[in-house]
């Protein structure tokens, strides 16, 4: 038997963003039709927002004053509006797989997750892991304020030579500063293509000159258990390990479930539970349910 360790899943930016029921039912099948229609291969973030219905929906969406889901300059905004819709659409056409990770099983792959040979590979070809409360923290620019990690979505296209993609790509989303009465959110956007080899991951990088990865980077945060992320090496160092866990550790990811049924009290300011499926990734096997 599996145990929980309190895993529950908040309120994703999908859902944030996305209101489920238009974008659902009229919006992303007609963006796939269009796409169909137009023998997109492999379509990525840059071809993805010149298709027509994209255009319409992020004129429709664009930043005004008090608007936006992604905070900003407009423009800036508008990018990344694009990118996120374009991680939304993939992570729908995918089936909306959703991967909540547990505390214990973070501070492992923080702290102890080496992996050794292994090539990377994400268990689908889109998807969000969300991590912890409050767990690992970063900041959208250098001079800006620290902001919790949500989670990250991601895309994942293989070569395809005619396509123009000689190797693989994994493009990352990362979501920062979901809160109770925010209206919008911070992202970070990261693309790589793995390296090649059995090493062919960035699990087990040095991605700091000084001090340990994931540092805190909060004045006192140690005292909580506060991690931080600092550069993109970091970024890939952890979602590396998490997929590495996922796909090595199977009996360890809890069957998709709901929110609702974990029983796990919402904390104080926490996003509202979410009601859609999803796996629960822990580090302990055994215990009660």
């Amino acid at each position: 038997m599996v145990e929980r360790e309190g895993t529950v899943l908040r309120r994703t930016p999908y859902e944030l963003v996305f209101g489920p029921d238009r974008f659902e039912a009229e919006v992303f099948p007609a963006i796939a039709e269009e796409a169909e229609s137009r023998g997109t291969r492999g379509l990525g973030p840059e071809s993805f927002i010149m298709l027509g219905r994209v255009g319409n929906l992020l004129r429709d969406l664009r930043p005004g004053e008090g608007r936006g889901a992604v905070d900003g300059p407009p423009a800036e905004a508008i990018h990344q509006y694009g990118s996120l819709t374009w991680h939304a659409w993939s992570f729908w056409r995918e089936g909306r797989p959703v991967w909540a990770l547990s505390e214990a099983l973070v501070r492992y792959l923080i702290e102890d997750g080496r992996v050794g040979p292994w090539v990377f590979m994400p268990p689908a070809k889109a998807g969000y892991v969300q991590l912890p409360r409050h767990r690992l923290w970063t900041r959208v620019e250098e001079d800006a304020p620290a902001e919790p990690i949500d989670g990250f979505h991601w895309t994942w296209r293989e070569a395809d030579p005619e396509a123009g993609r000689a190797s693989p790509r994994i493009d990352l989303l990362l979501a920062l500063g979901l809160r109770p009465g925010r209206a919008g959110l911070s992202v970070i956007e990261v693309s790589a293509t793995p390296p090649p080899g059995p090493d062919g991951h960035w699990a087990d990088v040095r991605a700091r000159d000084e001090g340990p990865d994931f540092g805190n980077i909060l004045p006192g945060g140690e005292l909580q258990d506060y991690h931080g992320i600092v550069s993109v090496a970091e970024v890939l160092k952890l979602v590396s390990r998490c997929f590495h866990w996922l796909e090595t550790h199977p009996g360890r990811v809890i069957a998709p479930t709901r929110a609702e049924s974990a029983g796990v009290p919402v904390e104080v300011d926490a996003m509202p539970d979410s009601t859609m499926p999803f796996r629960a990734a822990v580090l302990v096997e055994d215990g009660p349910a």
